[in-house]
C-alpha cells in the first residue's frame, strides 16, 4: 500500500525514518541520549509525511471558473503587465502564500495546453516579503485555453482563435530550495491536474487575464483545485 504522499517526499521520509531506527538501536545499548535523537528524527519523518501529503481531492467543475493553483492564504491582489510575453495585456495577479502546514502541490487552474515554461534563478528571501516574487528563484508556467465554445471576445491573441492565457508562477522561499515542475511545453493539462510542487514554505502567483473577474480578496484562505478565484465576466458571454 503506497503512502498518500508525493514521490518527491519519499527520500526525506526514508532518511529520517532510517536515522530514527539507527539511533533507537544505539539507544538500547548506549543510553537515553540516543533515544532522544531517535524521537527527534521520528518527528521529522512524521512531519515530512504531513508536509508531502497527497490526499484525494474533488476538483470544482465549471469551464467558466479559474481555480486556485495552490493551498494557502492570499497575500495580495495587484494589477500588472507581463511584458516578457504580452506587451500590452494587463493581468490581475493573485499572490498565494503557502506555510509549511499547507499541502504544497500545485494544480492547473484551468484545462489547456502548456505553451511555455520559464525558469529563473534568484534569491531565497521569505516568500511573504515584498519583492520576493521578483528576486527569488521561480518557475513561470503559461497555460493556453480555447474559450471559443463560450463565444468570448479574445483580448489576448488573434480574435478568431479565442485563446486565453493564464500564468502560474512557482516562487521559492527562505526554506524552499527546490521547485518541481511536472509538466513540459506542449503538454495538455486538465483542470485541477497536478503540475508541480515546491518543497517547504513558498509562494505561488496566478496571473488572471482581464476577461475574468477576481472573486477572492486579500487574506482569504484557498485550496488548490477547489477554491474558485476568478470567473468569466458575464458581459463576455455570447
Amino acid at each position: 500500500m503506497r503512502l498518500p504522499v508525493v514521490p518527491e517526499g519519499m527520500n526525506f521520509i526514508k532518511i529520517f525514518f532510517g536515522l530514527s531506527l539507527i539511533f533507537y538501536v544505539l539507544g538500547r545499548s548506549f543510553g537515553v541520549l540516543f533515544i532522544y535523537f531517535s524521537i527527534f528524527f521520528l518527528f521529522l519523518c512524521v512531519f515530512c509525511m504531513f508536509f508531502f501529503r497527497d490526499l484525494p481531492r474533488k476538483i470544482t467543475p465549471g469551464e467558466e471558473f479559474l481555480l486556485a493553483p495552490a493551498d494557502g492564504v492570499i497575500l495580495d491582489i495587484e494589477e500588472v503587465k507581463k511584458g516578457d510575453f504580452f506587451e500590452e495585456e494587463k493581468f490581475r495577479v493573485i499572490k498565494i502564500f503557502m506555510s509549511i502546514f499547507n499541502a504544497h502541490i500545485q494544480r492547473a487552474p484551468m484545462a489547456g495546453k502548456v505553451m511555455f515554461i520559464q525558469y529563473k534563478k534568484g534569491k531565497f528571501i521569505p516568500a511573504n516579503r515584498k519583492n520576493a516574487d521578483i528576486e527569488n528563484e521561480q518557475n513561470l508556467i503559461g497555460i493556453e485555453a480555447d474559450v471559443s465554445d463560450r463565444n468570448l471576445e479574445n483580448k489576448m491573441a488573434d480574435k478568431s482563435s479565442k485563446k486565453v492565457y493564464v500564468l502560474i508562477n512557482q516562487i521559492a522561499g527562505i526554506i524552499a530550495r527546490r521547485i518541481v515542475c511536472r509538466v513540459k511545453e506542449g503538454d495538455e493539462v486538465k483542470k485541477g491536474e497536478k503540475i508541480g510542487l515546491i518543497k517547504f514554505g513558498s509562494q505561488v502567483d496566478i496571473y488572471v487575464p482581464q476577461i475574468f473577474d477576481v472573486v477572492v480578496k486579500k487574506h482569504d484562505k484557498v485550496k488548490a483545485g477547489i477554491t474558485v478565484v476568478a470567473k468569466l465576466k458575464e458581459d463576455k458571454y455570447a
